[in-house]
């Protein structure tokens, strides 16, 4: 029991302290219900970051926003920060419908510590700065991005008015106005109809259109009908629509259809991302290697035709994912081919979450994955392990030895 406790005490300890660095400087250590007191005891506003540790701009804003001079002065003046952790913090981050990271939400003591309005996706310091002085001085993100369109309407600027209408539906979903946020992807969808060049695309507008469609039956009904005007005229399209309304279904039905087709073997080529994203989601590996039997050459090609961030950051997802397939159907060859050329492509402790990531979701594990895990842990962390690690062998090891002097000592006790 001595033991027991003792290493108990140790672990706690450590990890104790190791927890001390896991975020910047900027934010407290206070809980969620205490930063709220404490905030509205000194009139300042809460701002809570929800974050997660696999999340690539989570990190990057720890590494370059939060530790920012201004961003740190203007807290210490204006605010309580508050980092919170999804994965360990399940029922806030629920509370609060947080399905993205990073998400910022800010709570004002003028409306009693309600929320008053978040922001969801990475920020430098500049863009964090901007967004949080608006906040302070009345005047919401959507009222901003509303001049905005107006002023790029005036000017006549297509291209900036599908950039800000972008912006506005996306800040008036997380503010349910749904109305507004359903009004901007409607002007949006009908310039990819019309094959106007737009940014963002469909593929990028989807996940805030699902999200819109989940929470408004209007904004549901609509992207019905916006879907049957795609159908037949850009299968792309009319399969990020499906995603959309949640219909897995009829892309897979149409799927399987198509791959008998010769005439559709374009549109299945076209198609591929979206189709692999479901077929992983029901474990169909083998489909997903029928879709792209020459991985290498297919992540080269989408390289060179990556222009968008959106696009980039999905071909640093495909890496993973296509690694992970392969490992699935048991061709570790061409998995470590795919692996090897992400870690050309992108030498980085993201891509190395990302690898682990995806094996580990698809329940494939390799000795190498051990390696990357440790070339993914910060300084603190490994020497964590490695203090906890011999603390423990210590610990087995003393254990062993008082074992086996008790087993000998009763052995040679005298009997009677």
């Amino acid at each position: 029991m001595v033991r027991l406790a003792l290493f108990t005490t140790l672990f706690s300890l450590v990890f104790g302290a190791a927890a001390a660095f896991a975020h910047p400087a900027v934010f407290s250590d206070l809980s969620f219900a205490d930063a709220k007191t404490l905030a509205k005891k000194e009139n300042k506003l809460l701002v809570v970051d929800f974050m997660a540790s696999w999340c690539g701009p989570c990190h990057a804003m720890d590494d370059g926003t939060w530790p920012n001079v201004q961003v740190r002065d203007w807290v210490k003046q204006n605010a309580i920060a508050l980092q919170v952790d999804v994965d360990k913090e399940r029922t806030l981050s629920q509370t609060y419908r947080v399905d993205a990271m990073p998400t910022l939400i800010v709570f004002s003591p003028k409306s009693d510590m309600s929320e008053v309005e978040r922001q969801v996706g990475f920020q430098d310091p500049s863009e964090l700065l901007g967004w949080l002085n608006e906040i302070k001085t009345g005047k919401t993100i959507v009222d901003s991005l509303k001049e905005e369109v107006a002023n790029a309407q005036a000017k006549g600027d297509d291209n900036a008015e599908a950039k800000v209408r972008f912006e506005l539906a996306k800040a008036a979903t997380d503010k349910k106005q749904y109305a507004v946020a359903t009004e901007q992807y409607l002007w949006l969808s009908d310039r990819c109809l019309a094959g106007k060049p737009v940014h963002p695309n469909l593929m990028e507008m989807a996940y805030g259109m699902h999200i819109l469609a989940l929470n408004d039956p209007a904004a549901l009904e609509q992207f019905v009908s916006v879907r049957k005007q795609f159908e037949g005229k850009n299968r792309v399209d009319w399969c990020v629509l499906c995603t959309v309304l949640d219909d897995n279904d009829a892309i897979l039905n149409w799927f399987e259809e198509a791959k008998r087709d010769p005439s559709q073997k374009e549109d299945v080529k076209a198609c591929a991302n979206v189709i692999a994203y479901i077929l992983k989601k029901e474990k169909r590996w083998q489909e997903i290697a029928y879709l792209y039997p020459n991985p290498i050459a297919d992540i080269q090609k989408a390289m060179e035709e990556s222009k968008t961030d959106s696009e980039k950051y999905m071909l640093f997802r495909k890496i993973p994912f296509l690694y992970a397939a392969y490992l699935a159907i048991r061709k570790d060859d061409i998995a470590n081919s795919i692996a090897d050329f992400g870690l050309k492509v992108s030498d980085t402790k993201e891509m190395r979450q990302s690898l682990l990531y995806d094996a580990s979701a698809a329940h494939q594990y390799r000795p190498i994955q051990l390696l990357w895990y440790f070339q993914t842990l910060k300084w603190n962390e490994l020497i964590t392990i490695i203090i906890v690690g011999i603390s423990t062998a210590a610990l087995v090891i003393g254990t062993i030895v008082s074992l086996v002097k008790e087993h000998f000592l009763q052995k040679n006790l005298p009997k009677g």
